[in-house]
């Protein structure tokens, strides 16, 4: 057992707390927190297709995913070049949260993938008036700033 689990158990019956592992936070279906974060950690280590099952999964267990989970499968589904199954999860964020400006900056890169230009350049010029512009400068590599 590593010091830092060893320190928590002793803070916790110090302070008369049960310790809970994180994996054990998974099974509180009232905070899907740790469900995203371990998929992040799944995502950031490469293995894409393992943190969108384990998304898929997570979100079977709530009646109404949140948008943070939504917007991180919907990531995961876009590192895996699925733009099609990625698209509408990006558009219901975007829907859901308007100042979530990734989700419509990936909506334009989805469009752009897909070959649908004129969606694309919408939701690009959008994404850049509200900060980002990576895919509008993919759309327009002539334009300077």
């Amino acid at each position: 057992m590593s010091v830092d689990c060893l320190q928590s158990r002793e803070i916790c019956a110090s302070q008369k707390v049960e310790h809970k592992p994180v994996v054990a936070l998974t099974e509180d279906l009232s905070w899907d927190a740790p469900h995203i974060e371990i998929a992040i950690a799944r995502m950031k280590a490469g293995r894409f297709e393992e943190a969108q099952t384990w998304l898929e999964e997570t979100c079977q267990q709530w009646e109404e995913p949140s948008s943070t989970l939504k917007y991180n499968l919907a990531q995961a589904r876009l590192f895996q070049r699925d733009f099609q199954g990625a698209l509408p999860l990006f558009e219901e964020v975007a829907e859901k949260s308007p100042d979530q400006v990734a989700a419509i900056e990936y909506q334009a890169y989805c469009h752009m993938m897909l070959g649908n230009r004129r969606k694309a350049e919408t939701f690009a010029l959008r994404a850049m008036r509200l900060g980002i512009g990576h895919t509008y400068d993919i759309l327009h590599p002539n334009e300077t700033a």
